[in-house]
């Protein structure tokens, strides 16, 4: 068997492994602001060469880069090679209020992608991708005055990932543009309860519920690339995905029940009882603008903007404590020499920043989120592959007003093939 027959092997167990993985994993961090809208976002996926430069996405143009944030990006793909990338992501938080701490993380597939021409003209690229992820269990018990001990709980798990098909086309020699076709499914499961611990004669009361959503919704790109002198180059992109309504099957259970919610309960009475009743959740507009300059196979720096409409979200008919997001990311990549016969000169150095307001909306706080990133690609001898590895430092959201403060570290380790695949052998 080929060396190039194994890789076609590798790949394909990878993404079978990691679309299992996605499927049927669960979340294990405990995040509180998870509870809102439809968890944390990480819609484009965690490669490590886009994280460690800040989130640069909309003008990012490659030929060895699969950048579904902008389909308009697909363009640069050779038109004789394979481009496939993947890799995993760890994401550790530490909890902090006025005087508590808690701590908590996660591990799972960060991307899987492939990229290929179709054409001269018609490049492609299909892949698997999370979208986002709750995690959470939150108590907080206080003492109703002449009454009894009360405890409210909330819980939360699961996550919703999408499989997507993208296409680019050139239009003249500088401008392309692209569409992406996404099928979201998944499922978040959410539950809420209050319980009398001091108390035999009140009943508590449980509300469970989860959300399976199965729907395809798209986004459209455009890129526009020129070249300058000395071989620096500017590239100019935009992304925009409409306001679409995802179809979804609901489950929703209200009991009344006596013991412990974190134990077995013996349910005493059911409220209301759905099952696989239909329903959606709104997805709002959301917009991207970028630009990246560089020196080809040098270096390139860039910056992007984020806006999407979350005040028109709602679930089931409801809407949420959300807000606009909006976000800004800057960052860039430094090759020393890529002919040197020094390794280190060779591998590809990556720095970025992040800030925006996430959709959250608490106790009168728009709730932010900064971050500093770095990374590093490591070239694979005899190849064009790299391994690339990034790093996030960051905070969201605050101690004041009583609120909690989310220090985080995520990490993403991942391998970037780059083969050529569509030529004709001249021996048979």
């Amino acid at each position: 068997m080929t060396n190039q027959a194994k890789l076609k092997i590798f790949m394909l167990v990878t993404f079978l492994s990691g679309f299992t993985a996605m499927v049927e994993g669960q979340i294990r961090i405990n995040s509180p602001y998870t509870r809102y809208g439809l968890g944390n976002l990480v819609e484009n996926g965690l490669d490590p060469r886009t994280t460690a430069m800040g989130g640069l996405h909309f003008g990012l143009q490659r030929n060895d880069l699969i950048n579904p944030a902008n389909p308009a990006s697909y363009t640069a793909f050779d038109t004789m090679a394979f481009v496939f990338d993947a890799g995993i992501f760890g994401n550790m938080v530490t909890l902090k209020t006025d005087n508590l701490n808690n701590q908590g993380s996660y591990i799972s597939i960060s991307h899987l992608t492939f990229g290929f021409p179709i054409t001269k003209w018609w490049k492609t690229s299909l892949g698997l991708l999370p979208f986002s992820y709750v995690g959470y269990d939150v108590f907080h018990t206080e003492e109703l005055e002449g009454i009894t001990t009360v405890t409210n709980v909330y819980l939360g798990s699961g996550g919703l990932n999408q499989i997507y098909w993208g296409n680019a086309f050139p239009i003249g020699k500088k401008l392309s543009v692209g569409f992406n076709l996404k099928y979201m499914f998944g499922s978040l499961d959410r539950s809420r309860g209050i319980s009398f611990p001091d108390s035999t004669e009140m009943k508590n009361t449980l509300i469970l519920s989860s959300i399976r959503p199965r729907d395809i919704y798209g986004e459209i790109g455009i890129q526009y690339k020129t070249t300058l002198p000395k071989d620096h180059f500017l590239v100019a992109g935009a992304m925009f995905g409409p306001q679409t309504n995802i179809n979804s099957k609901i489950f929703y259970m209200a009991t009344t029940y006596y013991g412990d919610i974190t134990t077995a309960q013996l349910r005493y009475d059911t409220i209301d009882y759905r099952q696989d009743e239909r329903g959606n959740f709104t997805l709002p507009i959301r917009i991207g603008l970028g630009a990246t300059a560089g020196k080809a196979r040098h270096w390139t720096a860039g910056a992007d903007f984020l806006w999407q409409n979350w005040e028109k979200y709602t679930y089931d008919g409801q809407s949420d404590s959300l807000l606009n997001r909006w976000s800004v990311n800057l960052g860039g990549e430094y090759i020393p020499d890529t002919r040197s016969n020094t390794y280190y000169k060779r591998a590809s150095y990556r720095l970025g920043f992040h800030y925006g307001k996430t959709p959250i909306n608490l106790k009168n706080k728009h709730i932010d989120e900064l971050g500093i990133s770095f990374g590093v690609g490591l070239p694979i001898k005899r190849s064009r592959s790299t391994v690339n590895l990034s790093a996030i430092f960051g905070k969201r959201g605050t101690t004041e007003n009583g609120l909690i403060q989310e220090n985080f570290f995520r990490f993403t380790v991942g391998v970037n093939v780059l083969e050529n695949w569509f030529i004709k052998s001249k021996y048979f």
